[in-house]
């Protein structure tokens, strides 16, 4: 696998060409395994970035068109309690 190839693109490229074939269900599950496999690592990098709590995650497959979705439910803000309100 060259350096700069992500596992997840290597995983799309090996199973573009058996989305039609007898293999197809065991590429999603594949893909679900991988996705599951990673939701503590990525819902950690998300909640480091957005400074929020992840508290759903949610993924998915479908081969005919080929997407893949990951979405992450974020807690809701907490109010800035230092803010001045003019009123």
């Amino acid at each position: 696998m060259a350096a700069d190839r992500q596992p997840e693109g290597l995983l799309q490229h090996r199973a573009a060409g058996r989305q039609h074939g007898p293999d197809a269900r065991l590429v999603v599950e594949m893909r679900r395994s991988f996705q599951q496999t990673m939701r503590d690592e990525l819902s950690a990098a998300v909640e480091r970035i957005t400074g929020r709590k992840v508290i759903a995650f949610m993924s998915d497959s479908h081969l005919e068109p080929d997407y893949s979705a990951e979405i992450f439910v974020l807690a809701p803000e907490e109010p800035d309690l230092g803010a001045s309100t003019i009123g």
